[in-house]
């Protein structure tokens, strides 16, 4: 009996280690001397949310670093460009003679006139004294523009117009010293004029080129010139384009090579009628009769402009100059002026 039970002893005690251990397994019972490493890559934290990064802060603007451009209203429009108001006075201007009306002459007759001038410069008045009209005031001064810079004439213009407040043109022509001048001295010219002009606002300043001495395009009056005239051109002022009206016949016809004694007017009056006239200084009495002309239609720009008395509906023969290279003798658009020469297209 003893021999059949002691079997079922070992095998219970067996059972008693094995089972519990088996159980174990089942059930799935952690190993406590286990601790699990956790995964580096994806590590969260329990039952929290992941915080939201807030924005980077913006570095401030340097010098460096340009400045970020926030949303804007659409700017404002520029304003208007004022028109050009210069006065160019060239050979165009002369069939406008025949429409002067009365009124414009009479207040052009009015002016008191400053004109400095030697013999070339004669010859606007012998030109007006060819036409019927009576001549406003002239204090003729027997000087010019002179040469290479010199401004003497600046300081007798002063002492005039401060003792002759109601003095209201002043006018300067040259001799032969715009033909043999540089770019420095004819900007001295330009320079003094214009400041003359800025110290008295009240009285009217008419620059001029000079006369042709048939040295051409290509030679050195004609640069000067044209330094003239883009100055008055791009400043708004009032120019009396000497030379311009001496190299055209009436017909449009150009004479680059012409100088002040005015060959082609001779050639002109055998097939037309000119008047004759005592005398024009350097040159033919047609040119001088010219200059007169332009001159009067100058004038008559000049007083609708600066004299209120002039009414509205007179002709306003040059108002805005257009912008064309007419009175350089081409009649041709251009696109800049510069003080050698002009630039065509």
């Amino acid at each position: 009996m003893r021999k059949k039970i002691l079997p079922w002893i070992k095998v219970c005690a067996l059972l008693s280690i094995l089972v519990p251990a088996i159980l174990a397994g089942c059930i799935g019972q952690p190993d406590n001397t286990y601790e699990e490493t956790p995964d580096e890559t994806s590590e969260v934290t329990p039952s929290e949310t992941p915080e939201e990064t807030p924005p980077e802060e913006e570095p401030p603007p340097d010098s460096d670093t340009p400045e970020k451009v926030e949303s804007s209203p659409s700017p404002q429009p520029s304003p208007t460009p004022q028109p050009n108001t210069a006065i160019i006075a060239d050979h165009t201007i002369i069939h406008h003679y025949e429409s002067l009306s009365s009124s414009t002459i009479s207040a052009i007759q009015d002016l008191h006139i400053y004109y400095v001038h030697t013999s070339h410069g004669s010859q606007i008045m012998t030109g007006l004294h060819m036409l019927p009209h009576s001549l406003p005031y002239f204090h003729e001064v027997e000087s010019d523009l002179g040469h290479n810079g010199d401004t003497s004439w600046e300081d007798p213009a002063r002492r005039y117009l401060d003792n002759h407040p109601d003095c209201d043109v002043v006018m300067m022509s040259w001799c032969g010293g715009c033909s043999d001048n540089t770019k420095q001295g004819i900007n001295a010219y330009l320079n003094t004029f214009n400041q003359l002009e800025q110290d008295y606002p009240n009285v009217i300043f008419i620059y001029m080129t000079g006369h042709l001495d048939g040295t051409g395009v290509n030679g050195n009056l004609y640069a000067r010139n044209n330094q003239i005239r883009d100055f008055c051109y791009k400043n708004n002022k009032i120019l009396f384009d000497f030379a311009d009206i001496e190299s055209y016949d009436p017909d449009g016809n150009f004479y680059p090579d012409e100088d002040d004694s005015c060959n082609w007017c001779d050639t002109w009056c055998q097939t037309h009628n000119c008047l004759s006239c005592r005398d024009c200084a350097h040159s033919h009495c047609f040119n001088c009769y010219l200059k007169g002309k332009a001159w009067w239609c100058m004038m008559a720009e000049v007083v609708k402009r600066h004299r209120s008395f002039i009414s509205d509906s007179s002709p306003q023969f040059l108002a805005g100059v257009p912008l064309t290279a007419s009175f350089l003798g081409y009649g041709l658009p251009y696109t800049h002026i510069d003080s050698q020469s002009f630039k065509l297209i």
